[in-house]
């Protein structure tokens, strides 16, 4: 409970999104255990580009930043009305915990020993992002804590997302980078673990076909990917993105924690 970004997004009856920055939604949201008829807070959802290509639509979802009062059951209502037509509804049920099980915010980032490579060779063996950035291996998540200088870190697997929304975490991230170089230290991690077959890599999987989490996943108690999150410079989290985080948000955070 307590404060939360949330993530929506607007799908046709085709399944097809219809996320787009002329789109308004509203979201209103009910403490289930209090009064399943009027809501406890009410807001319009602000639209965060993902992807943005000249040839398509921009690709998109939807931000509301809430305080959740209690744990338990609560449901959201969406209201939107696409192409200017008649106005449309979609509601949903979900549970608000106690406690998050990633670090809280201003606790220590878990020292992990994620994995690093000095040359492609050895890229192509821990990322698989198809245009690597080698900055983002240079350094694991324990050296970046022992640097003393604020980072990045992000959970994200590239080439084995099935959402357009979950893919661009990490390009994100990487064309933020730049403007922050000598600043600020980023670090890529895939969650499961890989490997090189006829030189293509793949998800390694268990006996029964399941992927494989890396160590790093369970200590910073990520319950599913791409997470982002920010570290100051005294090694302690000071944001967190569940899903992925925008140019500006990543901006605001980190401008946050650099003097």
């Amino acid at each position: 409970m307590g404060h939360n970004r949330l993530l929506v997004t607007a799908l046709g009856s085709d399944g097809q999104s219809l996320a787009a920055p002329d789109l308004e939604v509203r979201l209103r949201f009910y403490d289930l255990a209090a009064d399943v008829t009027a809501p406890a807070q009410e807001m319009t959802a602000s639209f965060h580009v993902l992807l943005d290509d000249a040839q398509e639509r921009p690709v998109g979802v939807y931000v509301a930043v809430i305080d959740f009062a209690r744990a338990g059951d609560w449901g959201v209502e969406m209201l939107a009305s696409p192409g200017g037509g008649q106005e449309r509804r979609s509601r949903r049920t979900f549970s608000v915990s106690e406690t998050t099980t990633t670090p809280a915010l201003g606790a220590p980032a878990p020292p992990s020993d994620t994995p690093t490579a000095a040359d492609d060779a050895g890229l192509a063996l821990i990322t698989s992002d198809p245009e690597p950035d080698p900055a983002f291996y240079r350094l694991s998540v324990r050296d970046a804590i022992a640097a003393g200088m604020p980072f990045v870190v992000v959970f994200a697997t590239p080439a084995f997302c099935t959402s357009r929304t979950c893919g661009p975490a990490l390009e994100l991230a990487k064309s933020v980078a730049p403007d922050y170089a000598g600043r600020v230290n980023f670090v890529h991690v895939e969650p499961y673990r890989l490997e090189s077959v006829g030189g293509h890599v793949q998800l390694r999987t268990d006996a029964s076909g399941s992927r494989i989490l890396v160590p790093a996943v369970e200590e910073w108690g990520i319950p599913s990917e791409p997470y982002v999150f920010v570290v100051d410079a005294d090694g302690n989290v000071a944001a967190k993105f569940e899903g992925p985080a925008d140019t500006t948000e990543l901006a605001t955070a980190l401008d946050a924690v650099l003097p």
